[in-house]
């Protein structure tokens, strides 16, 4: 059941058209009220300051800006291309008559770790590319001293975020880096769509929700945070309004600040 807390005005009244009390409060005395009034005195105010806080919370949550190298980091789900390159003969690595081998798309697994033929497994989670490239050379030098290696990552889902509606361009963009904020992710998306009506970006990360209205987010440089890889962004008219009533009908007015 929710609960209401109406004050009486007894000096002034609404005008010709508006409400009355007594229609506002008709609920209360209905068979099955969905609500309840409480006058608001010195006996029932420490009742009332208990209540718990419900709705609209009065501000929009959103989180601070932070940086990052300007290198991305290989995660599970990554896809690698490597090329090995080895001038022996009768290599291990290579085809006959062939100087290099080419391994494309191989998925970065659950434990971080790519399958390298003769070599094994190569853990390169948490590696830039460049790393990634120096540590699988190291293991391949094991059984081909010669051998030279050329690495390539593309991002998976744990290096992209998706932008999911109200931008020019909704998808799934790669991060390019570590450093890759929030107005470069729309940007990349063609920036906000036009016609939305004061638009709110939402941010959704690790199950949470955050939400911080654009023209805010463009104001102040310290709320351009970073993305993050699994991150998505939805941009849409901010939904909260009022109603003023008066003598010539009930009017909605949408919100256009904090």
């Amino acid at each position: 059941m929710s609960f209401s807390v109406v004050s009486m005005l007894s000096a002034c009244g609404f005008p010709a058209g508006a409400p009355v009390e007594s229609q506002v409060l008709a609920g209360a005395n209905a068979e099955n009220p969905d609500f309840a009034v409480v006058e608001v005195s010195g006996e029932t105010i420490t009742q009332i300051s208990k209540w718990p806080a419900t709705g609209w919370r009065g501000h929009y949550r959103w989180l601070q800006a932070g940086g990052a190298g300007r290198s991305n980091l290989i995660r599970p789900g990554d896809r690698i291309d490597l090329v090995i390159w080895d001038n022996q003969d009768n290599s291990l690595l290579t085809s006959p008559n062939e100087k290099s081998t080419s391994m494309k798309g191989i998925i970065v697994s659950s434990a971080g770790a790519i399958f390298v033929p003769y070599v094994g497994e190569v853990v390169i989670n948490g590696l830039t590319a460049d790393q990634a490239r120096a540590e699988v050379q190291g293991e391949v030098e094991r059984i081909a001293p010669s051998a030279q290696v050329q690495l390539q990552a593309r991002a998976g889902e744990s290096n992209s975020a998706s932008l999911v509606r109200g931008v020019a361009k909704p998808g799934v963009i790669e991060l390019p880096s570590r450093n890759f904020s929030i107005l470069g992710l729309i940007a990349n998306g063609g920036g906000i769509k036009a016609g939305l009506r004061n638009p709110v970006v939402r941010l959704i990360r690790d199950g949470k929700s955050y939400e911080i209205r654009a023209e805010d987010l463009m104001a102040d440089p310290r709320r351009n945070i970073v993305i993050r890889g699994g991150d998505k962004v939805i941009v849409e008219e901010d939904k909260r309004y009022f109603v003023a009533a008066g003598a010539t009908g009930d009017r909605i007015i949408y919100f256009d600040r904090e």
